[in-house]
């Protein structure tokens, strides 16, 4: 209509708004519009052409209004139809389209299906009533139907148990889900489908389950073909692609290797086999269960079940062998009170023939047997004391007793329940026990007196602080009667009774806490107290073991003032040697200073060139020499051994050549060595290193050489020699001398200790060997003797080699 109201417009507006004007119109306003005469025909003729063309399209328009509204007609009809047919049957539809989740439409028939929704979003709410599997997978198909357009037609089951039909659909824009009950074939035809969905995710379901089962699992055929198996099994023949395992024909056991085979009496077989999985060793059980479809297997791995029976029969094998092994004496009855194990003990015990025990004669035999070979000792009636100890098979009680042997031996003899009802005997040989213990008695006899007789208080109290055993003494020290000490006295009421002879508190609390503390926290106490009445105590509190506490009190009265006396000596003689080391500095300072004046005079004669001495002078003058030297030697070793005395002297270590240090020496030496007809040699390898105060090691080695050349005869020689002796240096100097007597090397290293006999006229003061032995053993090092009358005498210096030695401290 719209067309046709333009199609007229137009026309009316073309004739109206130009040709009829043009024809109508006066000659002077045609020629105002532009117009000719001779374009009037040409206007009539496109007026006609648009009357046509319009009048066609008048035309064309009226019959597509005619089908149109047939069409329309035809879908009514259509509509109606399909309205009659949805009011014909139960059924529900909803409808959604592209605008929106919740459906735009819906028809409402399916209520008289018993749990289904009247109304549309409840409807839409398929968890709300339908089972919780049948409305997930209808939310899956409907979420499938939305986004890919894929058609379904499932059976759906509600929550009151019917089953429904649900079909979906696209039409355009649009998706429909229809809800409608099935009768007849169609349900049965669903009911089976339903079943064998079920029945398949049960398979599924058991499939995965067997294929995650940490077990072995699988399925062979008659011939042995492999048919299924699971990962586990797979994994065990470390093939994971089951085709190729069929292909290389694997298998998780050889069929040889069946053993300890049973066979059930529901056509099961079980066995084990040894196999390999990896690298380690396995032991499986299987189980076969023969079926319509084949045998199905499964290995229940039993390694650690065969480890641990294996450890436990070696387990039980040892535990036979160790009892056997013990001295103790051990018999094990069944619960038919037949001897079911005995050690080599219990057959040497009563001397029993072990062939005789090896075909397990009852409990009761043996006791007959032993009881009329005179073997056991039982006082009154034998029969009723064997029927009593054979009532424990019975009431299942213990029982322990002595049993008394034939020559007076003893027996400590222990009957226990053993599994399923039998006995197990364990006896024991306490005779030595027995006279251990009369001895122990006697001995506890002997210590009671000897305690009684103790000097020292003795008192031991219990873990309940209360008094357990003292001697006299204790009870003396501190004036308690007996009748008070038997009672058991509590450590409080000791203390109460006691506590004027010491004013502090502090004290009897820490005797309290010794008694009373902690077992942990106690420790042990010792000290020494005055008491108020003149006297003094040395006391000790020791915690026993078993938590009791010893304490012992010793009078020290007499012993303090016999230590007060000695302490006063004691300083004397302290002053004394103070007194001694103050002259011996003040001597030897007032020697050395004229001393001095002598030497440098004596030097000034001899070199006088002005008044050159004589030879008689010139004598003199060496024996003035010589004896300013030793005494100068003599006031050097009293000063040294002075401040090694006072802790003074402290050695400045440095390593050096031992051998250059030795050969300087024997050089110093000569001149004296000549002047008696001595001779000097010195032997020592290049190379040795000592770690050492150079001044202090020359000052022993010319003490050592000085009494070698006093001590040598005129034509004779005194040797110096070393080596490296291990991790030490061994310096020897040896004479040629009348030696030293066996009884006097020991004293050699004394103080103004000499020789007797063996210094040809020579003046000794005693200190030249102590103060040898004092330097080297400054030196982490030693000396010591070897001498023989008429063989001469050799020193011998050690010490460390510079590599290993100690720091001096």
């Amino acid at each position: 209509m719209g067309r046709i109201s333009g199609v007229k417009g137009a026309i009316r507006i073309l004739i109206g708004g130009g040709v009829l004007s043009a024809v109508a119109g006066p000659p002077a306003q045609a020629a105002d519009a532009g117009w000719s005469v001779t374009a009037a025909p040409l206007a009539l003729s496109l007026a006609a052409v648009a009357l046509a063309a319009g009048g066609i399209a008048l035309a064309r328009l009226r019959a597509a209004l005619r089908r149109s509204r047939r069409r329309a007609r035809e879908l009514q009809r259509q509509i109606d139809e399909m309205e009659t047919v949805l009011a014909s049957e139960p059924n529900a539809l909803l409808i959604w389209d592209d605008r929106g989740e919740a459906p735009a439409r819906s028809f409402m028939r399916l209520h008289v299906i018993s749990g289904v929704p009247r109304d549309a979003e409840k409807l839409a709410d398929f968890a709300g009533w339908l089972e919780e599997e049948a409305a997930a997978r209808l939310n899956r198909a409907l979420r499938a139907l939305k986004r890919e357009g894929r058609a379904f037609n499932i059976s759906v089951k509600t929550r009151a148990g019917e089953l429904l039909e649900a079909d979906g659909r696209t039409a355009g824009y649009s998706i429909s889900l229809r809800f409608r009950p099935v009768f007849g074939e169609r349900r049965d035809a669903f009911e089976a489908i339903e079943a064998s969905r079920h029945l398949t995710g049960q398979i599924e379901r058991l499939s995965g389950l067997l294929d995650s089962a940490p077990l072995p699992v699988w399925l062979h055929d008659a011939d042995g073909e492999l048919l299924w198996a699971n990962e586990a099994w797979l994994k065990a023949v470390d093939e994971p692609d089951f085709n190729v395992a069929v292909a290389r024909g694997l298998s998780l056991v050889r069929p040889d290797a069946a053993r300890d085979v049973q066979a059930g009496e529901d056509g099961a077989r079980r066995y084990r086999a040894d196999t390999i999985v990896g690298e380690e060793k396995r032991v499986y059980e299987i189980i076969e269960v023969r079926r319509d479809i084949g045998t199905v297997c499964w290995a229940l791995d039993a390694t650690r079940e065969e480890t641990l029976r294996r450890d436990l029969d070696t387990y039980i094998a040892a535990n036979r062998r160790t009892l056997d092994k013990l001295d103790q004496a051990i018999a094990i009855f069944g619960p038919d009170q037949r001897l079911i194990f005995h050690n080599a003990a219990y057959a040497k015990l009563w001397d029993l023939d072990p062939a005789w025990l090896a075909g397990q004669p009852l409990d009761s035999e043996i006791l007959s047997h032993l009881h009329e070979e005179g073997r056991l000792d039982i006082q009154g009636e034998f029969r009723k004391w064997r029927d009593a100890r054979m009532a424990i098979y019975s009431t299942g009680k213990g029982d322990e007793d002595h049993w008394h042997m034939a020559g007076g031996r003893t027996l400590w003899v222990v009957a226990e329940p053993y599994a399923d009802g039998g006995v197990i005997y364990i006896f024991t040989d306490i005779t030595e026990r027995l006279r251990l213990e009369a001895r122990y008695r006697t001995l506890m006899d002997v210590q009671r007196e000897t305690l009684d007789n103790l000097h020292e208080g003795i008192a031991l109290f219990g873990t309940d602080g209360r008094l357990k055993l003292y001697n006299p003494s204790y009870a003396a020290f501190f004036g308690f009667d007996d009748g008070f000490l038997r009672r058991e006295p509590h450590i409080d009421d000791i203390i109460g009774r006691c506590r004027q002879l010491v004013a502090e508190d502090g004290w009897w609390d820490d005797i309290k806490y010794a008694v009373t503390g902690m077992h942990e926290a106690r420790h042990t106490l010792s000290d020494q107290t005055a008491f108020t009445d003149g006297r003094t105590f040395k006391h000790a509190a020791v915690t026993l073991p078993d938590g009791n506490t010893l304490l012992t009190w010793y009078d020290m009265t007499s012993v303090i003032e016999a230590e007060r006396n000695l302490r006063e000596k004691h300083a004397a003689l302290m002053e004394a040697d103070r007194m001694k080391a103050d002259f011996l500095a003040s001597i030897s300072y007032e020697l050395r200073t004229p001393l001095t004046s002598i030497m440098g005079f004596t030097e000034l004669l001899e070199s006088d060139r002005a008044n050159p001495p004589n030879d008689a002078q010139r004598e003199k003058l060496k024996l003035i020499r010589a004896a300013s030297d030793e005494l100068s030697e003599t006031i050097d070793t009293i000063l040294l051994l002075n401040s090694i005395d006072a802790g003074q002297l402290e050695p400045d270590i440095e390593p050096f050549d031992l051998t250059d240090l030795l050969k300087e020496v024997g050089d110093a030496m000569r001149a004296q060595a000549r002047r008696r007809g001595v001779a000097i040699e010195v032997d020592a390898p290049d190379g040795l290193h000592v770690a050492a105060d150079a001044t202090l090691l020359t000052h022993a080695l010319r003490h050592v050489l000085n009494n070698a050349i006093g001590y040598s005869g005129e034509g004779t020689t005194v040797r110096i020699g070393a080596r490296l002796d291990g991790q030490a240096i061994e310096i020897r100097i040896s004479d040629e001398g009348p030696g030293i007597d066996a009884a006097f090397i020991d004293s050699a290293f004394e103080r103004f200790t000499t020789l007797s006999g063996a210094n040809r006229g020579r003046g000794s003061t005693g200190l030249g060997l102590p103060l040898v032995k004092e330097l080297v053993e400054m030196h982490d090092g030693s000396v010591r003797l070897e001498s023989q009358l008429g063989h001469g005498t050799t020193v011998i210096c050690r010490l460390p080699a510079a590599t290993h030695r100690r720091k001096t401290s």
